[in-house]
């Protein structure tokens, strides 16, 4: 759904080759969907997530769900729009699909800004 907001022209596979997924901490929690601990959040996040988002930083990044929203934040990542999370039970949430239009949004207003350029 998200991946057809911001590229409703494109099929699946051309859209995926436009997005680079990951996890906020990329290290393995104990227990899965379970906590990961501040000190494991930290560290992972300055050796692996940072170095991937400092590569993307002139492309839209979006981070799904409180625990990436904050993971960002606490890496110090100011740029990016906080979603709210594509699985349950977040993606069953109101908000959660105007959340998701504000990334297509974003993407939308920058490949209009790009053309506009090339004008």
């Amino acid at each position: 759904f998200i991946l057809n907001l911001c590229w409703p022209e494109l099929s699946f596979e051309e859209q995926m080759r436009k997005t680079w997924m990951t996890e906020s901490v990329l290290c393995s929690a104990p227990v899965e969907s379970g906590p990961v601990r501040a000190a494991c959040e930290r560290t992972c996040g300055k050796r692996y997530l940072l170095p991937q988002i400092e590569l993307l930083s002139n492309c839209v990044i979006a981070a799904l769900g409180a625990k990436a929203r904050d993971r960002m934040r606490a890496l110090g990542i100011e740029s990016f729009i906080p979603a709210v999370a594509a699985a349950p039970p977040g993606c069953n949430l109101k908000e959660a699909k105007s959340s998701w239009k504000a990334i297509a949004d974003e993407i939308h207003r920058r490949n209009a800004a790009c053309h506009a350029s090339l004008e």
